[in-house]
């Protein structure tokens, strides 16, 4: 999960210094059951989420990272995204935003862009890379997905948070509301209200959704109440809104119509497995420090905390049990995950690992 850079002024942010982002993974500390406030707001028919069958704990010894290959990127990255035989990799530094396209197999940058900017936010969807830049202004770019040709761009006339790319549209969360842009003009089509707190001075929610699913979540950021808003996107309404024990925001990743959401708590990091409705399926207390992130795959869910050296874990999407645990090799900057690979970002590379053992 990627570096977040919300402007929000808070009290805690001498708790949160040395674990600044509540999207990578976390310590352990008990943490006792949070009672769950959920306010279902209309009423909608998503798809159930498919129910994967429970994986048994892993018994082979051995890692469970194999074939591990290093790309030197030449800068720092704070995102990786993940997109079948290639990834890519974005990162700030010096006010200038870097886009690198690595192709997988060959082990080599293919393609580079550059802009002017001091934080970035990158999603594929809909046939592109969408990436959002912010510094001097906010800017949302639509790249081509083997040149990184710029095909269209625009500026916003106030801040942003995130970018989900999709083949409806490439949404950006703006306080209060996500806009939804045309995927090839990025002229905007549509709003989104979701629930702001405007005290905070947040930049916007953090958005994401499974690709097969309608739905929708917004991790909304506040000091006293975050709450995670369910939309769908074909109504636009929220269909509900629920309360997550987090100190800032929760940061949501789909799976199916539910979702994992990942967030600090203060002292360590929590996860739970939300349904459209704002039921709380699964709840982990215990998965790493505050700047813990998580990555939702189609086989399993990862967690990470690779500031702190904790151990890379291999769970069970639907449970979160684990099922295979390992040293993390090296500290490192961003991390991510799919079906076929691990993905844990230095100084200035890339390590690329096939998920082995049991």
């Amino acid at each position: 999960m990627p570096a977040r850079h919300s402007s929000i002024a808070l009290a805690l942010a001498a708790a949160l210094a040395a674990t600044a982002r509540a999207g990578t993974a976390k310590v352990h500390v008990a943490i006792p059951p949070r009672s769950t406030t959920t306010t279902p707001v209309a009423t909608g028919s998503p798809t159930p989420t498919p129910t994967p069958t429970p994986s048994k704990t892993a018994t082979k010894p051995g890692s469970i990272l194999t074939d591990q290959r290093t790309v030197a990127l030449g800068f720092a990255a704070t995102a990786v995204v993940p997109a079948g035989p290639v990834v890519y990799a974005v990162g700030a530094d010096a006010g200038k935003v870097t886009v690198a396209r690595i192709d997988v197999a060959a082990k080599t940058v293919t393609a580079q862009r550059f802009f002017p900017g001091s934080a970035v936010r990158a999603s594929v969807g809909g046939g592109a890379l969408a990436v959002l830049v912010s510094g001097h202004g906010t800017t949302v770019a639509r790249l081509d997905l083997h040149t990184l040709a710029v095909t269209a761009q625009r500026t916003l006339a106030g801040p942003a948070e995130d970018v989900l790319a999709r083949p409806e549209a490439v949404y950006v969360s703006t306080p209060g509301r996500i806009l939804g842009l045309d995927p090839a003009t990025l002229q905007t089509r549509r709003g989104l209200a979701v629930d702001d707190d405007p005290q905070q001075g947040a930049n916007g929610a953090e958005i994401a959704a499974d690709p097969r699913s309608n739905v929708l979540d917004a991790g909304i950021p506040s000091s006293a109440h975050p709450v995670i808003d369910v939309l769908d996107l074909r109504t636009g309404h929220v269909l509900a809104r629920s309360r997550v024990q987090a100190v800032v925001y929760a940061d949501p990743q789909g799976y199916g119509d539910d979702s994992w959401a990942v967030f600090a708590t203060g002292m360590m990091a929590a996860a739970e497995l939300l349904t459209p409705t704002g039921h709380v399926r699964t709840t982990l207390y215990q998965i790493g420090p505050n700047s813990a992130s998580i990555a939702v795959t189609g086989r399993h869910l990862w967690t990470f905390a690779p500031s702190f050296r904790q151990n890379i874990q291999c769970r069970d999407l639907r449970t979160g049990a684990v099922e295979g645990s390992e040293p993390n090799p090296a500290v490192g900057m961003a991390t991510a995950a799919d079906d076929t690979h691990v993905y844990l970002a230095g100084n200035t590379s890339l390590s690329i690992y096939t998920p082995g053992g049991a």
